[in-house]
């Protein structure tokens, strides 16, 4: 286990001259479709910090909607003068600013904007260090299983992607499935298992669209796929829900993406919720990712992580019980590929070199 993290580097205390935030909207090759709803271009949010010692930091995260977007820059414009004029570490302003939002800060726009300047601020302390995260925490690289995912579609467009990703070097896919009826999933995933070879692995991902007993019918309907896990059935908050699934099925049941907290993650894990764990650097930021992921490690519940695939790929090198890492090109115009090799991909010894270009760019004006 390789959780002791570099102290020196995390000491660093920077005084922040700038922060702010802005929305970006990324197109999309074609529509974005899940149980969720249709993404005909990407909602994402960029947040920069510059330093009184010249370091600057960028984060682009993923946010459900651009109205989101715009309420969390109106978060970061109304808090930014809370930081002060006062070194502290990375960790340490973010704490400021969840202490500063109060119970408003668990969870949604608040838990992002504090989280988002977390992930600038460890992201400045790795280009002042000229060190990759994973290095500056401390952690030794290795590489990490990836899977490449698959929206929503007619089945031809989805047998089609399928066979397009294990083109590029995946070994995995995960399907977004939740469609109106279970007949409709099983067509795709058995398309799906039918098109592409034994061994690649399968997953699906229902975005919390089904009731209780309907996850657990759908389950025991796709059980006979022998899937790496059915994600998210049920709504986030219903850890009782999930709980009364993962119980029902032999499949394993994947959670914790929506999930804002470090103590919400072992709470599930107590209640038995998910048999493995989806942590997301957007809503935990670093600090709480890190302890999540100890909680999960102590319980044997494997690791696997939520978007932000460059820097994902760093965080997951601080635990043994690693499962695997989501991979997508959503953050490609910032901060180049993500190369897959042989279903592996392994992380960057460098910080992250971002392309300032593209972040104007993208930027929604007015």
């Amino acid at each position: 286990m390789t959780m002791a993290m570099n102290s020196d580097a995390l000491d660093d205390a920077f005084t922040v001259d700038q922060w702010a935030a802005w929305p970006l909207r990324v197109p999309l090759r074609k529509p974005y479709r899940s149980a969720k709803g249709t993404l005909s271009s990407l909602p994402m949010l960029h947040t920069s910090v510059r330093t009184r010692e010249g370091v600057v930091g960028h984060s682009v995260i993923f946010v459900p909607s651009a109205a989101l977007a715009d309420a969390v820059v109106a978060v970061v414009a109304g808090l930014r003068s809370e930081l002060g004029d006062v070194g502290r570490t990375a960790f340490g302003h973010a704490a400021l600013i969840r202490k500063r939002l109060g119970a408003w800060g668990g969870g949604g726009v608040g838990a992002s904007a504090a989280s988002a300047l977390e992930l600038a601020l460890v992201e400045a302390c790795s280009q002042h260090r000229r060190l990759s995260v994973a290095s500056l925490l401390g952690l030794d690289a290795k590489p990490l299983a990836t899977y490449g995912g698959i929206a929503q579609g007619e089945v031809e467009e989805t047998v089609q992607e399928a066979q397009r990703l294990v083109q590029a070097g995946h070994r995995a896919l995960k399907l977004k499935l939740g469609h109106n009826t279970v007949e409709q999933d099983i067509e795709a995933l058995a398309a799906v298992r039918e098109a592409v070879t034994q061994d690649i692995r399968l997953m699906v991902d229902f975005n919390q669209s089904l009731s209780v007993q309907e996850a657990i019918r759908r389950g025991k309907a796709l059980e006979r796929f022998d899937l790496v896990w059915m994600e998210e059935p049920v709504p986030a908050a219903d850890l009782e829900g999930h709980a009364a699934v993962a119980s029902s099925l032999s499949t394993c049941l994947q959670s914790g993406e929506n999930w804002w907290s470090a103590r919400q993650i072992a709470r599930a894990i107590e209640l038995h919720a998910c048999d493995a764990v989806m942590l997301d650097p957007a809503k935990l930021g670093i600090q709480a990712w890190l302890e999540a992921a100890e909680a999960a490690r102590a319980a044997k519940v494997p690791v696997s992580s939520h978007l932000s695939p460059h820097l994902c790929a760093q965080l997951l090198c601080a635990t043994d019980a690693a499962g695997w890492l989501e991979w997508t090109d959503w953050w490609k115009p910032f901060v180049g590929a993500t190369p897959v090799s042989d279903g592996r991909v392994i992380p960057s010894d460098a910080p992250v070199a971002w392309d300032d270009d593209a972040l104007c760019r993208y930027r929604v004006t007015g």
